[in-house]
């Protein structure tokens, strides 16, 4: 019983740890894409009018 007990908190801190990852995948991906349009924009706003 404690065996079972064991693997199902194991499992519970892995799928918990991936989750925690794939947040901060998410995260680094939107921080990367935020700035990337702040740079567009500003580069956009910077260029002269034709």
């Amino acid at each position: 019983m404690s065996e079972a007990a064991a693997n199902v908190k194991r499992f519970g801190a892995r799928t918990n740890a991936r989750r925690t990852e794939t947040i901060a995948l998410i995260a680094g991906i939107g921080v990367v894409l935020a700035a990337t349009l702040w740079l567009a924009g500003d580069l956009v706003m910077k260029a002269p009018t034709v």
